[in-house]
């Protein structure tokens, strides 16, 4: 479904249905919503491509099978928003790395999109600290084909969102050192613009963003650990908390500052 004209600044909107009005929803109504895509909080449910929420169990209607994780901790004490987080307190090899299917639910291409989450980045010794990255070539820096780093040390601890495509490099670089304390993370594209936000703020976009990035995707790819060539690195791999990440395609949830309406409650999830 195509993404063109729609856009999304509410964290969580209701959808209005006067049986629901209370908050209490029948069963024949949530059938009916599931049946058309919908689910009760998320006018972007049928967007959504991927939900990680208190579990590595992918909570979206696609129901994705991830693999991997196996040294990330489900903790109380990892947790922004739910009952538990993902703790990864150092690196480690392979452990850690949680591989996404190969899945054209996860192409994003030229298509809107959101990817978000809550990060306590505890670099340690990482030198990257990659959240996702999706590399189709060996010779590719690990954060370079389509990658998120959050936290790491070579960049000053700032957000890098980076791409490359055609042979060209493009990097957003966010402005906030997000060590050692919780930030939301969110990159969005509307239309011809891209934009990375820490805590509800703008802090990088690039317009016609559409004429550099239109082979983007996850599909395959790895979260917490570089992708490709530079896999199995410790010096790549995330380290710290992370809660909450969900993946929107052909939306962009969010086109202004947001700050006042940060996610502070569990998403819509099945």
């Amino acid at each position: 479904m195509s993404g063109a004209g729609k856009v999304g600044g509410s964290i969580g909107a209701p959808v209005s249905l006067a049986s629901s009005s209370a908050g209490v929803w029948r069963v024949e109504e949530i059938t009916t919503y599931r049946h058309e895509n919908v689910w009760p909080g998320d006018p972007y449910w049928q967007e959504t491509a991927l939900l990680l929420q208190e579990s590595l169990v992918d909570k979206s209607r696609h129901g994705l099978t991830l693999t991997g994780g196996s040294g990330i901790t489900l903790t109380p004490a990892a947790a922004k928003v739910g009952a538990y987080g993902f703790d990864m307190p150092t690196a480690v090899t392979n452990n850690q790395r949680v591989v996404l299917p190969t899945s054209s639910v996860l192409d994003i291409n030229s298509q809107d999109f959101t990817f978000e989450g809550w990060f306590y980045s505890q670099p340690y010794s990482t030198w990257y600290g990659i959240v996702f990255s999706r590399n189709s070539s060996a010779v590719l820096s690990p954060s370079e084909a389509f990658g998120l780093v959050v936290g790491g040390p070579a960049y000053g601890g700032v957000v890098r969102l980076s791409w490359i495509e055609s042979g060209s490099s493009n990097v957003l670089l966010g402005t906030t050192d997000v060590r050692n304390a919780w930030h939301h993370v969110a990159i969005t594209r509307s239309g011809n613009d891209l934009r990375l936000f820490v805590d509800g703020v703008i802090e990088a976009s690039i317009a016609n963003a559409n004429t550099v990035a239109t082979q983007l995707t996850l599909s395959g790819g790895h979260l917490f650990d570089a992708h490709g060539y530079y896999a199995n690195n410790t010096d790549n791999q995330y380290t710290g908390k992370a809660d909450q990440i969900r993946l929107t395609v052909g939306v962009s949830r969010y086109n202004a500052n947001f700050a006042a309406n940060l996610p502070v409650t569990l998403f819509p999830s099945h």
